[in-house]
């Protein structure tokens, strides 16, 4: 068993080259965030993992802004890995209203604005329920 403790990775370094999935989660106060990368035999690795505070005044936003402002810092936060892929990245949350929004309203002028940040990266949002959401629901906790 030491043996194979040993030998396991549980942390990767990032790889440009590989599939790249983004999860990240905002409840009540926190903010979580997960970077996984799929490798050898389409295995999911995890990459790294953030956890951040929110301030006061961004717990009052609509769920949408929220989830919006945690994608522009996840951005942010791993700028030099995820700009150097050129690789699709899937990047999954837990709350419709953000996939709605950026389909049928129309956008106010500070998202417009989070929006414009996000135009250098190739990713698509997608809905994970949170029965499917289970690790970045273990960070949330």
């Amino acid at each position: 068993m030491k043996r194979r403790m040993i030998e396991t990775f549980i942390l990767r370094h990032f790889d440009q080259t590989h599939k790249t999935i983004l999860e990240i989660n905002s409840f009540n106060y926190v903010n979580d965030e997960v970077l996984f990368q799929y490798y050898d035999k389409e295995v999911l690795h995890l990459i790294v993992f953030y956890s951040k505070n929110i301030f006061f005044a961004e717990c009052n936003y609509e769920i949408y802004d929220k989830e919006l402002l945690i994608i522009i810092w996840a951005f942010e936060h791993w700028w030099l890995e995820l700009k150097l892929t050129d690789i699709f990245i899937k990047m999954f949350i837990n709350h419709q209203a953000l996939i709605s929004l950026m389909k049928d309203k129309e956008l106010s002028r500070h998202q417009m604005h989070w929006v414009q940040k996000l135009t250098d990266f190739n990713f698509k949002i997608m809905y994970q329920s949170d029965k499917q959401n289970i690790k970045i629901d273990a960070l949330t906790c």
